[in-house]
């Protein structure tokens, strides 16, 4: 698929995209583009919404849109810097205090501490402003 740059596989069907990019090629719009792949090409609005995205983006078309969405969102989620847990990399944490221990007593009791709700680990987060 490499050899031609207008083939798009998209949810398993490889679509012929050459109007798609003659439209990219003049320097359209992305409206009368988005427009085309529902009206012209019958894509579902999901995927027309992403595609029309990723030629937003890079100004060409994917030959395998399910691939290129997956390294988006990936690109996506990295950029955003979301906690997540170091020892089973989960993102579902969540904040809570420390509490009160017999052996600390009341310092250290409103530390916060983050707690992975996948696997139970806890650790002390990481100030913002240090970034340690």
């Amino acid at each position: 698929m490499d050899k031609n740059k207008y083939y798009c596989r998209i949810d398993g069907t490889i679509y012929n995209l050459k109007s798609i990019q003659q439209m990219i090629d003049s320097g359209e719009k992305t409206g009368p583009i988005y427009i085309s792949l529902l009206e012209d090409y019958k894509l579902p609005e999901e995927y027309a919404d992403r595609l029309t995205y990723y030629i937003y983006e890079n100004n060409s078309i994917p030959a395998d849109l399910d691939v290129a969405w997956e390294e988006i969102l990936a690109k996506n989620v990295e950029s955003r810097n979301i906690p997540s847990c170091p020892n089973c990399q989960s993102n579902n944490i969540t904040v809570a205090t420390r509490g009160y221990t017999f052996s600390r007593g009341i310092w250290g009791s409103n530390d916060p501490v983050n707690y992975c709700v996948k696997c139970g680990y806890k650790w002390e987060p990481r100030h913002p402003l240090k970034g340690l």
